[in-house]
């Protein structure tokens, strides 16, 4: 009940983040979200502002909704995407550059689907990744489960006919 909780959200989801593997992950997978969505809203001629607003509205991660939440207010104020991007610590660099190149030659949506695309592919590379260190484990495990049911039904057999011939 205290996981589904605001607050225990909240706690839970800023552990997640500083864990090294899947810390990591949310973050390739946040800002490929972000791009993504916030590339197809420029494209189709959404104001910035509002389109920080769907971003931040449609993040499933209390850190970026924190993040998109205050780029909104400095875009509001005046600040550039890229500056005010660059402030919020969740974004990678690769990113923040793209977006201030982008920003800078008026391609914004195009640079932010490139965006998209890589942190995407470095998603999927991640998961693949994860996967091939998880096999080993589950073969072992596995073989451990049918060897543990192995002795545990040749066991009885053994020790009546050690006790039926001695």
């Amino acid at each position: 009940t205290y996981l589904k909780s605001k607050v225990g959200q909240i706690v839970f989801q800023k552990t997640m983040l500083k864990l090294p593997i899947s810390g990591d992950l949310i973050i390739k997978s946040g800002v490929a979200r972000f791009s993504r969505t916030m590339s197809t809203l420029l494209a189709s001629g959404v104001p910035m502002v509002d389109s920080l607003e769907i971003c931040r509205s449609a993040s499933s991660h209390i850190a970026f909704e924190d993040a998109i939440g205050e780029m909104k207010k400095e875009v509001e104020l005046g600040a550039s995407f890229a500056t005010a991007m660059v402030r919020q610590k969740v974004f990678p660099k690769m990113a923040t550059q793209m977006a201030a190149v982008g920003e800078n030659t008026g391609n914004m949506d195009k640079m932010l689907e490139k965006v998209a695309d890589f942190y995407e592919e470095e998603v999927e590379n991640a998961i693949e990744g994860m996967m091939k260190m998880i096999e080993p484990l589950m073969l072992v495990f596995l073989g451990g489960v049918v060897g543990g049911l192995m002795i545990s039904m040749y066991l009885p057999i053994f020790q009546m006919a050690g006790n039926t011939g001695g």
